[in-house]
């Protein structure tokens, strides 16, 4: 069990594969159980800008999904010193910020060259 001065603030999104009919475990479109990515971040501001920290927890192709295990990564992770940040303009919808993150994570797998195609569950 996590500490709740650690998770004080922390939100989440959780990315999954949908099967596609063909090959996947899940034939309607539906998320698959196994593999996906637990996005967890925080914000802060001061007078001018906000701050997002943020993290990613991959679950692997092989195991199943588990938005438990993924949140105490993300919240571990965000106390450690690998920590990402955005400096953003106060008055950013949460909605945006949230794309901001997923576009992010995208993009970090596109320098590993991981060919990636999840959607928020």
């Amino acid at each position: 069990m996590l500490n709740p001065e650690i998770t004080k603030g922390v939100k989440f999104i959780h990315l999954r594969r949908r099967g596609k009919g063909v090959g996947g475990l899940s034939h309607d479109g539906l998320p698959l159980a196994r593999g996906g990515v637990t996005i967890g971040f925080k914000e802060s501001s001061d007078k001018e800008v906000m701050t997002v920290l943020y993290t990613f927890a991959k679950c692997h192709d092989n195991d199943n999904f588990n938005k438990k295990i993924g949140r105490e990564k993300c919240c571990y992770r965000l106390t450690g010193k690998n920590v990402k940040f955005l400096r953003l303009p106060i008055g950013i919808p949460r909605e945006d910020i949230r794309s901001i993150l997923i576009e992010a994570y995208y993009e970090e797998q596109k320098i590993f060259n991981r060919n990636i195609n999840l959607e928020i569950y």
